[in-house]
């Protein structure tokens, strides 16, 4: 699995998440039944808030000292805290989803990353008009009312469909979202 098919669409700025998060699920049902656990590329990507297997928030804190660990670390093994050593698979405290749009955001992502590439790379040009299309038929042209609609900074909409700004990974996954299409559908 991997992103690179997309990499003509999406921004590079703001891809990875800069601390690590995981499903203490996720890590437990790893360890019981695998002998090599992996950290699922998923959990690595910014806009992902939400385990999609067991839908409870993603953690990012140790629950025993409760800080964050850099995804870069020198001693970074999986499953433990690289402060203070805890283990970080404990499911005590899980917090279920209440927003939808968490649960939403991370399914879209999951499936650009699990989508069988076939053709051509898909490009951002296609995808701008396409979304402006869209804007235009659905918003009257109104970029404002988008963003407000899809939950991102005004500015930002402003740069991606008047600048040709590339647009953040969560940005577009919010996009798909709101207009109930995949990336590869709008992209095309």
């Amino acid at each position: 699995m991997t992103m690179i098919y997309w990499c003509n669409i999406i921004s590079a700025k703001k891809l990875f998440r800069e601390f690590r998060a995981w499903c203490p699920l996720c890590i437990h049902d790893q360890l019981t039944k695998y002998p090599l656990p992996y950290e699922p590329l998923l959990w690595t990507l910014e806009g992902v808030r939400v385990c999609t297997i067991h839908n409870v928030k993603l953690e990012d804190h140790c629950p025993i000292c409760k800080k964050q660990t850099p995804y870069f670390h020198c001693k970074s093994p999986y499953a433990f805290c690289v402060n203070c050593n805890a283990f970080v698979g404990d499911s005590r405290n899980l917090i279920a989803v209440q927003n939808n749009n968490d649960l939403d955001l991370s399914n879209c992502i999951g499936r650009l990353i699990t989508y069988e590439k076939k053709g051509a790379q898909p490009n951002s040009t296609t995808f701008i008009e396409k979304v402006g299309r869209y804007i235009k038929k659905n918003y009257k042209s109104n970029l404002s009312e988008f963003s407000k609609a899809i939950r991102v900074p005004e500015r930002e909409v402003i740069n991606i469909f008047c600048e040709g700004q590339t647009p953040r990974l969560e940005t577009i996954a919010k996009i798909c979202t709101h207009m109930k299409k995949s990336l590869h559908q709008i992209a095309k």
